[in-house]
């Protein structure tokens, strides 16, 4: 007789809400003493994997990006196209600013602005814009350019590379410091630090995807509370059987 009362008043209420134009819900994979069963709506996940890709795609071309700029130095040993202007470019700026400071300064200055240009952009865009992307960029920039000035130093002994003007910068410092013998040693240390850089760019972009790869998983998986209570009325409804 419940049961009775129970699903004429269900039908009444279904039949109400078609005479008023409301959609019914309807429940997805329901079963007799388990309740419904959430399952993942198609259109649901389209959307968020729409919107996944719309907050990530920024990092997928940073991360492109890195990669050319590190694939030029670091595999082929050879200068970034067109950046490599840049990068004598500023360069030659260091110079024409450290003039008024004395030979060694006007030296030094070169690679130095050459290398902490990119790094202060670096800086730029990470703590004032917070643009992991443009960060990322810039850090390879800074590697590409780090490469290049060991390429320099390590010239310096033997003055092979062709130069603008009539002096090897590091040629004059480290004979200067009665370092030449140590010109090497230095090249390598300018050449880590430009791959320590490129390490981090590749980190500083493909960490945001990282992230957003788990929230797509945590979002499709049902929490923990649901999955045990779903646990135990399965097991209940097996007893029930």
């Amino acid at each position: 007789m419940l049961a009775w009362i129970v699903a004429t008043g269900v039908q009444l209420h279904r039949d109400a809400a078609r005479g008023s134009g409301r959609r019914i819900p309807r429940r997805v994979g329901a079963r007799p003493g388990l309740g419904p069963v959430k399952r993942p709506d198609a259109e649901t996940d389209d959307i968020h994997m729409d919107w996944s890709w719309r907050a990530s795609w920024r990092y997928v071309a940073g991360l492109v990006a890195v990669g050319f700029l590190m694939w030029f130095p670091f595999v082929r040993g050879t200068r970034v196209p067109l950046l490599s202007a840049a990068d004598l470019g500023f360069h030659e700026l260091g110079h024409m600013l450290a003039v008024p400071f004395g030979r060694t300064v006007h030296f030094l200055a070169g690679s130095t602005t050459q290398v902490l240009v990119p790094f202060g952009l670096a800086a730029y865009f990470w703590l004032r814009q917070r643009d992991l992307m443009a960060t990322g960029v810039m850090l390879g920039w800074a590697a590409s350019s780090a490469h290049d000035a060991s390429v320099y130093i390590a010239d310096a002994p033997y003055q092979r590379l062709p130069l603008i003007g009539g002096h090897h910068d590091w040629n004059w410092l480290l004979s200067h410091w009665h370092a030449l013998d140590s010109a090497s040693t230095v090249a390598r240390a300018v050449w880590l630090l430009g791959l320590m850089a490129g390490i981090g760019a590749v980190a500083v972009c493909s960490t945001p995807l990282v992230r957003q790869m788990r929230a797509v998983l945590a979002a499709r998986k049902p929490p923990r509370s649901d999955r045990r209570d779903l646990r135990v009325r399965e097991a209940r409804f097996r007893l029930r059987d």
